[in-house]
């Protein structure tokens, strides 16, 4: 089973990142075409010729295994769920870690989270919180 080494350190790393303004949000439909690095919570790890687009989990597993992509895609996809639940939480938001609005099951839902609301959910989860999503309402005319 894939795991981060060190959990903390590189969530925080992320969190870091996310309110530096590093991993700019791009819309889902924009995926595809990504230049740089970027951050959408409804993509595990995506890498294209010009960039990568990745959640949480994946940003943090590329930042200890550079350019292992599938890895990083598996690690977000594959963890295990009941042994890891507190961060299965943060990384499929939902109404059970706070998530509050459209809780409909899809990723699409994810699209419209923040690198700001992501960075202060991930602080939140390293701070013992179990409702660490709950500054996060998400609506059908969210924009991102």
């Amino acid at each position: 089973m894939l795991k981060l080494r060190d959990e903390v350190g590189t969530l925080t790393k992320v969190a870091e990142m996310l309110e530096r303004e590093e991993l700019e949000r791009i819309d889902y439909n924009e995926r595809n075409a990504v230049k740089g690095n970027k951050f959408n919570m409804s993509v595990a790890c995506l890498n294209k010729e010009c960039g990568t687009v990745a959640c949480i989990g994946g940003t943090a597993y590329l930042l200890e295994n550079p350019n292992k992509f599938a890895a990083a895609q598996a690690y977000v996809n594959n963890h295990d769920t009941e042994a890891d639940a507190g961060i299965d939480a943060l990384y499929f938001p939902s109404s059970y870690s706070g998530l509050k609005g459209v809780d409909d099951g899809t990723f699409i839902v994810y699209d419209f989270i923040t690198p700001a609301e992501a960075a202060k959910a991930i602080r939140r989860y390293l701070a013992g919180e179990k409702q660490f999503w709950d500054h996060v309402t998400i609506s059908e005319d969210s924009d991102g």
